[in-house]
């Protein structure tokens, strides 16, 4: 799989939740749509998407030389991309003056989640995205 199929995958998943939810809300009542915002955070939900996929491609030979280990990196790399995703965009003083108080325990959080999901999925996705017979 080349690195642009995996950052598809991952942006078009990660777009995909986001626009269930924003075509729920509106059915759900939601009137005064500014549908620029619509689709301004689609579009930013699936860059980032983009770019998970991206990272996750970019570990992927790390199951074959570490195991669950790799797995469990290349998970912690993919969340830590996406909650720093998340708090440039919604929460950036995390980054700046709270990043002691909260920032780092934020981060912490998504490299403890990354790893485990690394592990429990790592292995799977790797197997599905290598050619047969490797």
């Amino acid at each position: 799989m080349r690195w642009w199929e995996c950052g598809m995958i991952g942006g078009i998943v990660l777009s995909g939740a986001t626009v269930a939810n924003a075509i729920s809300a509106i059915l759900g009542g939601v009137r005064d749509v500014i549908w620029t915002d619509v689709f301004g955070v689609a579009l930013t939900v699936f860059f980032m998407g983009f770019l998970c996929g991206v990272v996750a491609w970019s570990g992927k030979g790390l199951h074959q030389r570490l195991g669950a280990i790799g797995d469990a990196l290349v998970g912690a790399a993919v969340m830590v991309a996406f909650f720093t995703c998340c708090i440039l965009l919604f929460s950036p003083e995390l980054l700046g003056a709270k990043f002691v108080d909260t920032g780092l325990l934020v981060l912490g959080i998504a490299v403890l989640m990354g790893a485990i999901g690394g592990v429990w999925f790592g292995h799977d996705l790797d197997n599905e995205a290598s050619p047969p017979g490797t």
